[in-house]
């Protein structure tokens, strides 16, 4: 066998160890939620509507399940919980705007969201979704996301995240969230992140 050959087997060794690591992550955490939350507003395909509203751009309590302490999302807003870029910020906000995003549910299967700043929409996004059977609606855009070469030099990140309104019919935001990666195939720490926020109603459209 000759080198060319050698260093060609030797890749496709080192991405099927990578794909069987991802594959045993992946399924032994699955970025579960706080199973011992209670939903406070069990939604079914005739009440999703619930959902719809303007919400402050920030969270009401920065963790509402494990006390208000500072923690490592302790600046992130709505858009970046929802945008999905790990490696940098989406979104630097204008310390004299005001932000807010407005939600809409088109149907079980489809939520619009609206990011606002000063009365003006800058930016939009669609999500699929889905009704659970516990009540929550459930995100299933981009739950998985490889940044750079995972175990080599790199990480994955498994999020995942349900939406249901409150007594005072606030947005309640939960998030199950499993990182893990390493470098040169020494796996570090994975980390589970489970967090529950509060965004305030500001009106119903």
């Amino acid at each position: 066998m000759n080198k060319a050959s050698l260093v060609k087997l030797r890749v496709v060794s080192v991405r099927r160890l990578l794909f069987i690591l991802v594959v045993i992550v992946i399924s032994s955490s699955c970025a579960p939620f706080q199973h011992t939350v209670e939903n406070p507003t069990r939604l079914q395909k005739q009440t999703i509507a619930k959902l719809n509203g303007t919400y402050h751009f920030r969270s009401q309590f920065i963790d509402s399940l494990h006390g208000e302490g500072r923690g490592w999302r302790y600046n992130q807003n709505f858009f970046n919980e929802l945008d999905r870029k790990l490696l940098k910020d989406t979104l630097v906000l204008d310390s004299t705007g005001q932000y807010a995003f407005q939600l809409t549910m088109e149907n079980s299967k489809r939520m619009q969201v609206n990011f606002i700043k000063d009365d003006t929409i800058f930016s939009k996004r669609s999500f699929k979704t889905k009704l659970t059977k516990d009540g929550y609606i459930k995100l299933k855009n981009k739950n998985f996301q490889v940044v750079l070469l995972p175990y080599v030099l790199g990480f994955i990140d498994v999020k995942r995240v349900r939406f249901t309104v409150d007594a005072d019919r606030n947005l309640v935001f939960d998030v199950g969230e499993h990182r893990s990666g390493g470098a040169f195939i020494v796996m570090f720490d994975g980390r589970n992140y489970k967090y529950r926020r509060t965004y305030n109603r500001i009106s119903d459209n």
